[in-house]
């Protein structure tokens, strides 16, 4: 799935399905900053994350699933 990562202006990696993200207030005060798009398996990554994103269409990623989306290259967001 091609994720969408963000940085909070209070520094949380947020991470919002690449279908989802035009709806993402990028610009607003405070709002995010975009980082790059990965593609990742959703099975890859920890189960409260993707209970979040299933549930809310956005999570925050913390330890090892932010770890892992933050090395992980980033790919073309105009062919994701």
């Amino acid at each position: 799935m091609k994720l969408d990562l963000y940085r909070r202006s209070d520094g949380a990696l947020v991470v919002v399905p690449a279908r989802f993200a035009p709806d993402v207030p990028v610009l607003a005060p405070g709002g995010l900053r975009y980082i790059r798009t990965v593609d990742r398996e959703l099975a890859t990554l920890g189960d409260a994350l993707v209970l979040d994103i299933g549930l809310n269409g956005y999570a925050v990623a913390r330890g090892a699933d932010e770890a892992l989306l933050r090395s992980w290259p980033g790919v073309d967001p105009l062919t994701a």
